[in-house]
C-alpha cells in the first residue's frame, strides 16, 4: 500500500511539474498576448484571425483591434461586457464573416483564454466560476489549444527571417495548390450545414447589449482571396443576415477589389498590404 501511495505521489508530482513547463512556455507564447487589452479608445474591432490581421494600425482612427485568432461570439461577448465595466464603449465594429456561426467556430474557439475577462455573474455557482476562472486557467498541460499554440509558434520560428520580405505568400502558390487550399478550408469550415444556436445566441445577446448601452454596432466582412470565393459560393452562415434584419449596417468587403492574391496570406487571410489598403477603405 505504502509503494502505491508512493507511486502515485511521485505521478501527481511530475504532473504538477510538467504542467508547470507547459503553463510557462504557453503562457510566454500566446496566454499573455491574449490577456493584453487597451482603455484608451472608445471604438473597437472584435473579430477571429480575420480582424486580428488588421494589426493595431487601426490605433490611428482611435481604434482599437481587440480581434484574436479563434475568438468566438462566446468570447467576444466576454470581452465586451469586460471592457463595458470598466469604461464607455462608442462603437463596436463586429467580423460577420460567413463562418462565424458554424459549429467549425463554435468548438474552435478562445473559451478557456476568455475566461480571463469573465465575471462570477457569468457563471451558475462560485464553484464553477473557481473552477474555469483558476484550475482551467492555471492546469494547461490538457489543453487542447496548446498544440495550435506550439503548432504556430515552431511555424512561425521557421519563417520569421522571412517576415519582413514576405507580403504575398498566396500568389507563390501555383492555381492548383490554391486551389487545393481553398478546399481545405472549406472542408474544415463549412462541413455542416446547421448553423450554431449557441453562437447565435451570443451574437443575439452582443446586439441586446449595443442597443441597451446606445453603441453603434457595425459589421463587417472581410476580403476573401478569389480562389477561396469560387470555392464557398453561397454558402454561409449568414451570421451578416441577423445584423440586417436588425437595421445595422454591414460592411461587405467579401468580395471587394482588393481581393488580388498579392494582398493575401492565404485563402482568408490579408497579408500586411492587403491589411493597410483594407484599414483605408474601411476608416477613410
Amino acid at each position: 500500500m505504502k509503494f502505491f501511495i508512493k507511486n502515485v505521489l511521485i505521478f501527481f508530482l511530475l504532473l504538477v511539474c510538467l504542467n508547470f513547463i507547459v503553463y510557462i512556455i504557453y503562457n510566454r507564447l500566446d496566454k499573455n498576448k491574449y490577456e493584453k487589452y487597451s482603455l484608451k479608445y472608445t471604438s473597437y474591432l472584435f473579430g477571429d484571425s480575420h480582424g486580428a490581421a488588421l494589426g493595431q494600425d487601426i490605433n490611428s482612427y482611435n481604434i482599437y483591434n481587440f480581434s484574436s485568432g479563434r475568438d468566438s461570439y462566446f468570447d467576444i461577448e466576454r470581452k465586451i461586457n469586460f471592457i463595458l465595466e470598466k469604461q464607455k464603449i462608442d462603437t463596436i465594429y463586429l467580423s460577420v464573416d460567413d463562418h462565424c456561426l458554424s459549429p467549425y467556430r463554435e468548438t474552435a474557439n478562445n473559451i478557456t483564454k476568455s475566461i480571463f475577462y469573465c465575471r462570477p455573474s457569468d457563471f451558475n455557482s462560485i464553484f464553477e466560476y473557481f473552477y474555469f476562472k483558476h484550475f482551467k486557467h492555471y492546469f494547461t498541460l490538457f489543453d487542447s489549444e496548446i498544440k495550435v499554440t506550439i503548432r504556430k509558434y515552431l511555424f512561425s520560428s521557421m519563417t520569421k527571417n522571412k517576415v519582413s520580405t514576405i507580403t504575398n505568400d498566396w500568389c507563390t502558390f501555383s492555381l492548383s495548390k490554391r486551389i487545393a487550399e481553398s478546399n481545405k478550408r472549406y472542408k474544415d469550415q463549412f462541413k455542416d450545414g446547421t448553423k450554431s444556436k449557441k453562437l447565435t445566441l451570443s451574437l443575439l445577446r452582443i446586439i441586446h447589449l449595443c442597443k441597451s448601452r446606445k453603441i453603434t454596432l457595425i459589421g463587417i466582412k472581410f476580403p476573401l482571396a478569389k480562389e477561396y470565393l469560387e470555392v464557398i459560393g453561397n454558402k454561409s452562415y449568414f451570421a451578416d443576415s441577423i445584423l440586417l434584419r436588425k437595421n445595422i449596417p454591414v460592411l461587405d468587403f467579401k468580395e471587394n477589389t482588393i481581393n488580388d492574391c498579392s494582398d493575401f496570406l492565404n485563402q482568408d487571410h490579408l497579408n500586411y498590404n492587403g491589411a493597410k489598403k483594407l484599414i483605408k477603405e474601411i476608416f477613410n
